[in-house]
């Protein structure tokens, strides 16, 4: 239930058209959120600085995020590893530094070393680039996140061939959350 004055703004009516759209559909958050041209597979070992450099640059080029983001990014990671587990990692900036929101969906079947001191490796990287805009409607990705963990669907994932692929195992783990 959603209480609303009885001349609303245009924001407010935005506002609860997200939150029908959202409550409507689940996959809503895959199609608004993850793009094809951000769906990589590395079949090449690389180090967790290189991917982010490399991964960082094209967001810069594409207008998602300003040069501020890259070095948030590692400092983000040196605070704290942003491995959930399962070899699923969520890497994302300090505070909300994209111009744009987007997932970087990142398969390594190789692995990349992403704990020099645990020895953690991730498979599956989530790279986050979210903006102020958007912050509340992303907020739901997480549960998506969780459920890929919970699911230890890391082995799904890897065999994701594109992203039609992955986008049939993020609705079906979408489908079983409550």
């Amino acid at each position: 239930m959603v209480k609303i004055a009885p001349f609303p703004t245009p924001y407010q009516l935005e506002q609860v058209g997200r939150l029908a759209m959202i409550n409507q559909t689940k996959p809503y958050i895959i199609e608004r959120f993850f793009d094809e041209r951000y769906f990589i597979i590395l079949n090449e070992k690389i180090s967790q600085e290189a991917l982010f450099k490399k991964i960082c640059k094209k967001l810069q080029a594409d207008g998602y995020v300003t040069s501020d983001f890259y070095p948030s990014l590692l400092e983000r990671e040196s605070i704290v590893s942003t491995l959930l587990g399962e070899g699923i990692a969520l890497p994302h900036a300090l505070g909300l530094l994209a111009n744009k929101t987007v997932v970087v969906t990142i398969i390594s079947p190789q692995w990349i070393k992403w704990n020099a001191e645990t020895k953690e490796v991730a498979n599956v990287i989530f790279l986050l680039a979210i903006s102020k805009a958007d912050y509340e409607e992303a907020i739901a990705i997480y549960e998506l996140f969780v459920t890929f963990v919970n699911e230890k669907a890391t082995k799904r994932l890897i065999n994701s061939r594109n992203f039609n692929a992955f986008q049939v195992i993020a609705k079906d783990s979408l489908s079983r959350i409550n």
